[in-house]
């Protein structure tokens, strides 16, 4: 008999048969994929964040995701390319964690996608779509416990591992680019670093930097 289950790291379905597959039956926390039990059982955390998600970069990130403004994207990738260069880590690409499909044609454009690219021709690194979002709700107006569970996506598979630099606009439980960085290691892709740009002042573990960030005139 086979009994489907959904992964608690890469939130997809596998099958498993409960007397050969004892290990991975035994124990809610023990139920994983075979692509994901040969990786380190401590996910993957949240690297950095270049801002505080208050006061004028909280200003910043409303008017790019609710206003369009574009010179708002610029003002955080910056931020972004200068956080990048101050730690003096080497990437081979850029990618971001993509918004639900819903809010991307609400929009018209994906938050993370636009600064990402703006980051990587800042950095004159490629950017590339390495990420697909799974169907499901977007983590903004989710309560906290929700947005822990995080979003499920996949990850386009590599034969050449490179290291990848991921790009979000606001990290608040880490979940969205924790799944997004486990979704590349399961892919192949060598070293996978996370960066936000701003995180909420409750995530106090992240060395974001309370700032003013002035912008220009589109």
């Amino acid at each position: 008999m086979f009994t489907a289950l959904r992964c608690p790291h890469c939130h997809h379905m596998f099958r498993v048969q409960p007397q050969r597959d004892r290990d991975t039956w035994s124990g809610s926390l023990t139920r994983l994929c075979p692509d994901c039990r040969g990786l380190p059982s401590s996910p993957p955390s949240v690297d950095n964040a270049a801002l505080v998600y208050e006061g004028s970069t909280r200003q910043l990130v409303s008017d790019l995701k609710f206003r369009g403004r574009q010179s708002a994207a610029r003002a955080l990738a910056a931020e972004l390319a200068r956080a990048v260069r101050a730690d003096g880590r080497t990437f081979d690409v850029v990618t971001w964690a993509p918004t639900s499909a819903t809010r991307r044609r609400r929009r018209g454009f994906d938050q993370a996608e636009l600064i990402a690219r703006l980051v990587a021709r800042d950095l004159r690194l490629p950017c590339r779509c390495l990420l697909v979002r799974e169907t499901g709700p977007a983590q903004t107006g989710r309560s906290r416990r929700a947005r822990l569970s995080g979003p499920a996506f996949r990850a386009r598979p590599t034969r050449t591992p490179m290291n990848v630099l991921v790009i979000d606009d606001v990290v608040t439980t880490g979940a969205t680019l924790r799944a997004a960085a486990h979704a590349l290691g399961s892919a192949g892709w060598a070293d996978v670093t996370t960066l936000a740009a701003a995180a909420t002042p409750d995530k106090r573990q992240t060395p974001a930097r309370s700032r003013t960030v002035a912008i220009a005139p589109d």
